[in-house]
């Protein structure tokens, strides 16, 4: 339909938006009376005393027509809420977007239409006037209700039930009322958990779930949420509005200490006002379609299969799941989003994790396999759980690189041997494995074998777009009972699990790559040398070295061999795992030198990584190494072997001495 383009003379009408309805229907007659003739009809619009518009029939259609005539009424409306945001520094919402209107009916029906929302509302203009249509359009893109700071120095925000926030940084967040989760995690009331949402990985969204009736509670219930009675009634909310109430409090980490902000944090552009930034250091994504940092959305998928796993892990059923997938798929977020799941059912508190993945671990530094019981939320990155210590047991296996082709057998008996000690010890709770995203020839083999060993209850394979990041058949339960491909002889066997596949919901974004990964696990963990003032969480000291005599341990170096002569030159100012095994795999060559290790199936199986370390320095005269170390001087005694994995230590960790002691070691100015 084709309808009057508009030609505005200057005018500042307050009543311009409810005479929109009176000419469109006048302007609908004059054109019916004239859709015979050539000319195009003129009319007026009486908007104040001496004041009107001129309008010129042409081509436009409506949606056009109006935007022209609301746009003076919605800037206005933008100046009014932009100059309330700043006086009370409070409600804060989107940038507000052009509203398009366009006819959909001739019973004067119109789809309000948010070019960032993607969204679209009917409604009818016989039922509401444009100012209530624009006024509800604005009122829909606030991010939260409410945000004050307190006097323990937290922040307390109030949101709007079914919706989410983004924030950049690293916070503690309690729940006060309503219900919230976080990767799959439900906080339970007053439940504190540290949020890692560093923007070198996708962020995590705040999700607000189910409401409370704040107005309707009574005084002493207010006070026994611990929130201030005048907060509530300053809530600019009806009686019976639904909020969610939670607490933010600033978290220190160590990470900060160790990070160049560039390589965790991304400036973003409009981001909120420094109410978050000077109260818990973080900052709210304003507006999630321009920002630049990925973010992190759950499949509408998982939900539904989230279900079946748990109704499966509540009647006892065989509860071991695999995950599995090509490189960059989300089977590290899946992972954590399953465990977090499993550990919002009351029935469950603890889930067991065995990581398969040497490249890209989630619990260790890479190079090792590991079993680990998980009794936290996973909340955060990989570097995070060093921090928080989310497992109340893990076992680390050294398999000393991050790739496998060229020790596949090594890989396959340690998978066996975690798998046998999950179930010796934990065969009553849950089981989740990650596994590597090495979907090639071999990669496919080594994957046959490590279903034949765990025999699971459930595959969920995770697929690419890319089908040349997918395995080259399906992992159904005929093809891996019945195949002659594997890499271990006489392990076929018949299966029996429910195959699980869906795509991918990772966006090709600009992500981490995975060398970058690495050395942010490793200045993750060492980050913990960082030691935290007592009375001054803000200020840090660096943990002093701790020294081993070299003739009670062992050296070795993986993937190298080197003289017993040059050992000790090899590895100053190395990257070592700090590991305890049998002495029955020790042997000394001479008394001048470290002892070296009988290598086998057997001595690999029982060298248990007990932590990291980095070799400061070694003394000739006093026969000592000196190690900077996590560990504690009585964990430190355990250890009997330095192992030198293939992994090299990232170069950030020694430009970092230079503020220590105003010099690296190891490196020369130029």
């Amino acid at each position: 339909l084709n309808l009057p383009h508009f030609i505005m003379s200057e005018t500042s009408d307050d009543k311009i938006m409810e005479s929109v309805r009176d000419f469109y229907d006048q302007l609908t007659n004059e054109t019916s009376k004239n859709k015979n003739k050539n000319r195009c009809p003129t009319l007026s619009l009486s908007c104040k005393p001496n004041k009107s518009l001129k309008v010129d029939a042409g081509s436009v259609n409506l949606s056009q027509t109006l935007e022209k005539i609301t746009q003076k009424e919605i800037d206005k409306k933008k100046a009014i809420r932009k100059k309330n945001r700043k006086a009370n520094n409070n409600l804060r919402g989107k940038s507000a977007s052009k509203t398009f209107v366009k006819q959909k009916s001739q019973k004067s029906s119109v789809d309000l239409i948010s070019t960032e929302e993607n969204e679209s509302i009917s409604v009818s203009d016989n039922k509401y006037g444009m100012d209530n249509v624009l006024e509800s359009s604005f009122e829909s893109e606030k991010l939260y209700i409410s945000c004050k700071p307190q006097d323990d120095g937290s922040l307390l925000v109030t949101l709007f039930p079914n919706s989410k926030i983004y924030l950049v940084g690293y916070y503690t967040l309690q729940l006060i009322l309503g219900d919230v989760s976080v990767l799959g995690y439900k906080f339970k009331k007053n439940e504190k958990h540290v949020i890692y949402s560093p923007a070198s990985h996708s962020l995590l969204p705040v999700n607000c779930l189910g409401g409370c009736e704040v107005k309707k509670l009574e005084s002493q219930e207010i006070k026994d949420l611990c929130i201030p009675l005048e907060y509530v009634q300053d809530l600019d909310i009806s009686t019976d509005q639904p909020v969610v109430i939670v607490k933010m409090y600033r978290y220190c980490s160590n990470i900060t200490q160790i990070f160049d902000e560039s390589l965790v944090t991304e400036k973003e552009e409009k981001l909120d006002m420094c109410l978050w930034k000077e109260t818990l250091a973080v900052q709210l994504v304003e507006d999630i379609n321009k920002c630049r940092v990925p973010l992190f959305c759950e499949s509408e998928e998982w939900t539904s299969y989230i279900e079946e796993f748990q109704a499966c892990v509540e009647l006892n059923d065989k509860r071991i799941f695999v995950i599995t997938g090509g490189k960059s798929v989300g089977k590290s977020t899946f992972l954590k989003y399953i465990i977090n799941r499993f550990l919002s059912i009351l029935e469950v508190s603890h889930v067991a994790c065995i990581d398969l993945d040497p490249g890209q671990p989630e619990f260790s530094l890479p190079g090792c396999l590991t079993l680990s019981v998980c009794s936290s939320p996973l909340l955060g990155p990989s570097f995070s759980h060093h921090e928080n210590y989310v497992y109340s047991f893990q076992k680390q296996i050294l398999l000393g690189d991050i790739l496998v082709n060229h020790m596949m057998n090594e890989y396959l008996n340690i998978v066996s041997y975690l798998f046998s000690l999950y179930l010796e010890k934990f065969s009553d709770i849950p089981l989740v494995v990650n596994t590597m995203g090495f979907t090639a020839v071999t990669g496919y083999d080594i994957m046959i074998d490590i279903l034949r060993i765990l025999e699971p209850s459930h595959v969920i394979n995770i697929e690419s777009s890319q089908s040349n990041k997918n395995y080259p058949t399906p992992l159904t339960t005929q093809i891996v009972s019945s195949t002659n491909r594997g890499i271990l002889r006489n392990n076929r066997k018949f299966l029996n699990y429910h195959l699980v596949t869906f795509k991918s919901v990772s966006k090709e974004t600009k992500k981490t790559k995975s060398k970058i990964g690495r050395e942010i696990t490793i200045m993750g963990y060492l980050s913990l040398l960082w030691k935290k003032n007592e009375k001054n969480l803000t200020c840090y000291t660096f943990k002093r070295p701790l020294t081993v005599n070299w003739k009670r341990v062992a050296v070795h170096i993986h993937r190298s061999s080197v003289p017993p002569s040059h050992v000790l030159l090899a590895i100053n100012g190395s990257l070592v795992a700090l590991c305890s095994m049998g002495k029955e795999f020790l042997y000394r060559v001479d008394p001048y030198h470290p002892l070296r290790i009988h290598y086998s199936i057997s001595s690999l199986l029982s060298c248990e990584c007990l932590g990291w370390g980095v070799i400061r320095g070694v003394d000739p005269i006093t026969q000592e190494i000196s190690i900077y170390t996590p560990l504690d001087a009585a964990e430190l005694r355990k250890v009997n072997v330095i192992a030198v994995p293939n992994v090299q230590l990232p170069v950030y960790f020694r430009n970092y001495f230079s503020t220590i002691s105003g010099n690296s070691p190891y490196i020369k100015s130029t």
